[in-house]
Formats: structure tokens, C-alpha cells, sequence
């Protein structure tokens, strides 16, 4: 049975993009949707855990890794919640799959991954399995014993932990206190980026849930530092939310230096956005490079410097940027943005991105593994996706939205995907990537809309593009993904645009559901989803990149051309990834190389002949395809 959903309005962190003709520039949005995940839409999850999922800390002097039980005589209540609706209260388990029901199958945060999990954990359930928002909030407490911290002159608490918030950001709503005589109490802020929708601060790298497992660190020593009877309280404020798992606690001395970047932030537009393929044509003069670093030793860091340096394709510094924040203290966070004038001539490929951190400290750092984060982006001229899919370094994040998603949603939803255009474009088609789960004979109906008739909650308005009615065949379930082609190709003129595909099951009878790239977190409103039936209908903010792509490629759906005349690609198979491809004119080609999901990983041109290196993709199978409108040919290609 499908749950009711929250519907409630929202004043979001707004991105603007470039003025819109015919409509406002100001990008906004409206309501949020809890998610209620399909089960048959489930995918493959690498994993969701924090970047910086280490132990910075020192030999600890306390720990409680929850493997007796709930311990004894620590306590937990909720002072908030009024009967018939169950009690919030803080429970123990040793079954890490025990948080999947609360989190909704929010497939990042089931089963929970702290280190030791299996070996027992405590919880809240927040969610409750409610069919509806209780009536009142909840106000959850967890009380430990006194801990010795005498001879500590300073106090780290670390904790794993995994949070999901709905109704109140965490930042207001999950606080840890801090008390020496169970009295008075100083509050700690575990989850600072922690928020709602309706929050003043969702923005990237803050969202509703927390990494899984993540490590949290508080500096506690102004509290704790030397004092024989320390005493934890974790407080939980909240009304239809999702829960709160925590392990492995353990208080320790603060590392003397130790500083730990973020995340880094790459974007060709700002605003949040990180584009992962980028079509050169839509570049501006400008690109954005940052991250967020903070000082975690208990010493200051001086000369503290940040650097951002993007790799060209081929190797070498294509562009960066560089801050320095002099002394940068205690407990001290630092953000860098800089808009970098972009060199000219930039080659197609995938750029490598590194955020790096130094300082006058460097000789005494703790742990150094921590002093960089990644980021990758491509330019590709016929490819323009928001998702990263196949781009980005490490591991990929994805779940999944659809018509089994939502109450009222089974037919009529709509998937969107945020679009800026700087150059008028031509857009021949829409390929929307669908899960495993999705069902044959789904209806599938692909569009543009100009992005200020979908955050106005007007859909009904006329489209930039429409396709005819598409019904998903067991081919294209397979290959991941449906290729939705126009009956004739749309310029999109400069202005803001929002690329969709609309849903119908048959009532359920065949759902279908939408890859979201949840990897590197977007704003609010880089994609979203409309109800167009039901009781609430709207534009609702969901999702984080989904992969839905305008199709770029003039050759797109073309059947039925030559042959590309000695067209040849060796060694086949091959060791090293390094391939030969070759042709008998001096024609200028346009090259791809899709995955075995048919996703494009690699596009560029050539004349005549030229050698490909597919080493910087995996192992397996490789279609190189290559046409200059007049013919084509492909070829298969095998790294092993």
C-alpha cells in the first residue's frame, strides 16, 4: 500500500540563470514530496558513504560500538509525540537492513554501513510506518551515563551516524548536548548542512539525508576537556521524518594538525550546478572552481592555501584557480568560489579535476589522505547531461523515481531535468535511462518546456517540443535506457529549459521508473517531478540528476546510410585500451564509444585516422561508432 505524501510549501535557496525569453530568468519552485520508492524500480546502489569516513582522531580513551546492547543505564524518551501515534525512542539492533522501511528505500541509506552495524547499533524510527504527518512533533531524547574525561585537555567525540530529515532541518532539529553536572547543557550541531526543502540552505553538498554511514566530529573540549563527569544527550526534534542511526562512538584527544577539504565544486553556470557533459558551444567565457575545507587540529594553520587544477584530456594544466585564507583556526571552515577565464580552444574529453589543500603545517599534517577531492567533467559537443554517469571519479550514487514512487502519480508524472542553453541548439530527442524494474508497454512521452512555465506550476502551457506516445519494449529495459526521437528537430533558442519525460502505468499496471544520479548533490531544483493528476497536483523538488539527456547527435536514429569506406579498428581485442581507428578517405568523422548500457562515454572528431585510448574506462565491451552524415559504420571493441 502506497503511502499518503506530505505536500508542503516551500521557500527554496533560489539559482538564477541567464535571462529567459518570453519568461522570467529566476529559476524557483514550490512543494516537496516525501519519497516512497518503488521496490520493483530498485537499482544497483555503489554506495553513499562519506568522503571523509576516516579516523582522524587518537587512540580513544572512551568507546561504545553498541555490541553488549542497549547500555546499561542509559535512557531514552519522547517528551513531543501524542498518543494514538507511537513514541519516538531510541532502540537497539544488531540487523543493519533493520532502518529499510523508515528510510522509504531511499537506496542510499539502507542497510545502514557503519563499520560495525552487524554487531548492534541504536535507533530512532521517526517515520513509524505512519500513513500521515502525527499530530504532534516528536522531541526525542538519549541519555548515556557520566564518562570520565579527567587528564583530557582536549576532547574529540566522534560518532557514525546516518540521519534522514523531513519536516525541520537537522541543523535546528539534531543536536547533541554536552553537560558536566546532568543540569546544564551546551549544545553541539553534529549535522550543520543538514536540511528540508523548505530550508534556507539547500544547496549542494546540503541535502535531507546524511551520508552512510558518516563520521561525525565534535570538538567538545570547551565543555568536556578535564572534567570527571561528562554526559552525552542526543535530542531529536522532528514531525514525519525519516530516522537516526548511530554507532561507534569514542571520545579521543584532538589531533595537534589536521585539516580536511569537503568536496569540490565544478560548474560552467554556477548556482550549484555541476554539469558532468558539457557541449563546448555552451560554454561561457567563465568557469567556476571551489570547494569547502576546515581546520579539524586543535593548532591553527597558517598560510592556508587552496588550489583547484583541472587536467586536460591529454594530460597537463588546462586552467585553475588558487586562494589563500592566511591563518585559518581551530574548528574554522573555509569556502572558496572563482569565476576562472577559460583558455581557448579547449579539446573535446573528460577534464580531471583536484581540489588541494596546504598550509605552513604541511610537515605535522596527521593524515594527508584527506587534503584532496575529486571531481571530473567532460566537453563533449554532442552530449549535454546534468548526471555523471561514466564520469565521475570513484564511486557512482544512483536510485530511482517513477510512477510507483508516488501517491497519486501513477500516470501523468512528469520527470524533468534542468537545462541552461547559451547557443542556440538543436535537439533532435530525448534518451531517458530507466531502471531494470520498469515495466514493457509503458507509455513514455518526451518534452521542453520553458523552465518558467514548470516552477509556475503550468505545464499545460505550450511546449518548446513534444514526441508522439512511446511505449517501452523489453529491448530498451535492457539497454537501460529508451532513445525518444522527435518528428522534427527543435533549435532551442538561449534561455532556461527544462528537459521531461511524461509517465503513464495503466494505473499501475506497468510502472516505470527513472535513473537519478544522486552522486554529487545538486540544487533542489536541477530536476524535478509534476503531478499532473490527483489531489495536489504541482511541481515538486525531487530527484538530484536524473538522467534524462537531449539528444545532441544529428545522426541520432538515422538508418539505412553507406558504409564508412575501409573503416577498421585494431588491435581487437586489446590489453592496454590503446586502439587504432582507421578509415580509406580524408573525410572528417564524427567518433562515440558507448558502454555495454549504450550510454555514450566518449565522443570526438577525427579525419581519416586516428588512435583512441580507451584505458581510462573499464574493462569490458565498447561500441565505436563513427558516421560524417552520410555514412556510418561501428565496430565492437573488447579491453580486457
Amino acid at each position: 500500500m502506497k503511502k499518503t505524501l506530505l505536500t508542503l510549501p516551500l521557500a527554496l535557496g533560489l539559482f538564477v540563470a541567464q535571462a529567459q525569453s518570453g519568461g522570467s530568468g529566476l529559476v524557483h519552485g514550490s512543494k516537496p514530496y516525501k519519497k516512497n520508492f518503488s521496490q520493483s524500480g530498485a537499482i544497483v546502489t555503489h554506495g553513499h558513504q562519506d568522503p571523509a569516513l576516516s579516523e582522524e582522531r587518537a587512540v580513544p580513551f572512551w568507546t561504545e560500538d553498541f555490541s553488549g546492547g542497549f547500555p546499561a543505564g542509559w535512557t531514552t524518551s519522547d517528551v513531543g509525540t501524542t498518543p494514538p501515534d507511537p513514541l519516538v525512542t531510541f532502540v537497539w539492533t544488531s540487523d543493519p537492513n533493520a532502518v529499510e522501511p523508515a528510510s522509504l528505500s531511499w537506496t542510499e541509506s539502507a542497510p545502514f554501513q557503519s563499520t560495525t552495524a552487524s554487531n548492534g547499533y541504536i535507533w530512532a524510527n521517526a517515520d513509524r510506518g505512519l500513513s500521515q504527518a502525527p499530530v504532534t512533533n516528536m522531541q526525542t531524547r538519549l541519555f548515556t551515563t557520566p564518562i570520565d574525561c579527567s587528564g583530557q585537555n582536549t576532547v574529540l567525540l566522534t560518532f557514525e551516524s546516518t540521519i534522514g530529515v523531513y519536516d525541520i532541518p537537522g541543523y535546528e532539529s539534531a543536536i547533541v548536548k554536552v553537560s558536566t553536572d546532568n543540569v546544564n547543557w551546551t549544545d553541539y550541531i553534529p549535522f550543520p548542512c543538514l536540511d528540508t526543502p523548505q530550508g534556507s540552505t539547500y544547496n549542494p553538498p546540503c541535502d535531507r539525508w546524511s551520508y552512510n554511514a558518516q563520521l561525525v566530529q565534535l570538538d567538545i573540549t570547551a565543555t568536556a576537556a578535564n572534567s570527571p563527569t561528562v554526559y552525552l544527550q542526543f535530542q531529536w526534534n522532528g514531525g514525519w521524518d525519516y530516522f537516526w542511526a548511530i554507532d561507534d562512538m569514542a571520545m579521543s584527544s584532538l589531533p595537534d594538525y589536521e585539516r580536511i577539504v569537503d568536496y569540490a565544486y565544478v560548474s560552467h553556470v554556477g548556482y550549484g550546478l555541476e554539469y558532468a557533459r558539457i557541449p563546448r558551444p555552451q560554454l561561457g567565457t567563465e568557469f567556476m572552481l571551489g570547494g569547502q575545507a576546515h581546520n579539524f587540529g586543535s593548532n591553527p594553520q597558517t598560510n592556508f592555501v587552496m588550489n583547484v587544477d583541472v587536467t586536460a584530456p591529454g594530460g597537463g594544466s588546462a586552467f585553475s584557480a588558487s586562494q589563500n585564507f592566511g591563518t585559518v583556526n581551530s574548528g574554522d571552515t573555509v569556502n572558496m568560489e572563482q569565476a576562472v577565464t577559460l583558455p581557448a580552444n579547449l579539446d573535446e574529453g573528460v577534464y580531471a579535476v583536484a581540489l588541494t589543500v596546504t598550509s605552513d603545517q604541511d610537515a605535522m599534517e596527521e593524515d594527508p589522505s584527506d587534503d584532496m577531492a575529486e571531481r571530473a567533467f567532460e566537453l563533449n559537443d554532442l552530449s549535454y547531461t546534468l548526471d555523471g554517469i561514466g564520469v565521475h571519479p570513484g564511486d557512482e550514487s544512483l536510485t530511482s523515481l517513477g510512477t510507483g514512487s508516488y501517491t497519486d502519480g501513477e500516470d501523468g508524472l512528469f520527470a524533468l531535468t534542468y537545462y541552461p542553453i547559451s547557443q542556440t541548439v538543436t535537439v533532435y530527442g530525448v534518451d531517458v535511462y530507466v531502471t531494470s524494474g520498469s515495466s514493457v508497454d509503458a507509455d513514455l512521452f518526451v518534452s521542453i518546456h520553458d523552465s518558467s512555465n514548470v516552477v509556475a506550476d503550468d505545464l499545460s502551457a505550450p511546449y518548446v517540443a513534444t514526441s508522439q506516445d512511446h511505449f517501452l519494449t523489453a529491448q530498451e529495459i535492457s539497454d537501460g535506457y529508451a532513445r525518444i526521437l522527435f518528428d522534427t528537430p527543435y533549435d532551442l533558442q538561449p534561455g532556461n529549459y527544462y528537459v521531461g519525460v511524461e509517465m503513464y502505468s495503466s494505473n499501475n499496471a506497468n510502472d516505470v521508473s527513472v535513473v537519478d544520479d544522486a552522486t554529487v548533490p545538486q540544487p533542489s531544483l536541477a530536476s524535478v517531478i509534476y503531478i499532473s493528476n490527483g489531489s495536489s497536483p504541482g511541481t515538486y523538488t525531487n530527484g538530484n540528476a536524473l538522467l534524462i539527456r537531449p539528444i545532441l547527435d544529428p545522426t541520432a536514429g538515422i538508418e539505412g546510410l553507406a558504409d564508412v569506406p575501409g573503416f577498421n579498428v585494431y588491435p581487437n581485442p586489446t590489453k592496454d585500451g590503446i586502439v587504432n581507428v582507421n578509415t580509406s578517405t580524408n573525410d572528417t568523422y564524427s567518433l562515440m564509444v558507448t558502454d555495454q548500457l549504450g550510454a555514450l562515454v566518449y565522443s570526438t572528431k577525427f579525419t581519416s585516422s586516428m588512435v583512441l585510448d580507451l584505458a581510462r574506462f573499464a574493462k569490458g565491451a565498447y561500441t565505436v561508432y563513427v558516421t560524417n552524415g552520410r555514412t556510418q559504420a561501428s565496430q565492437v571493441v573488447t579491453r580486457f
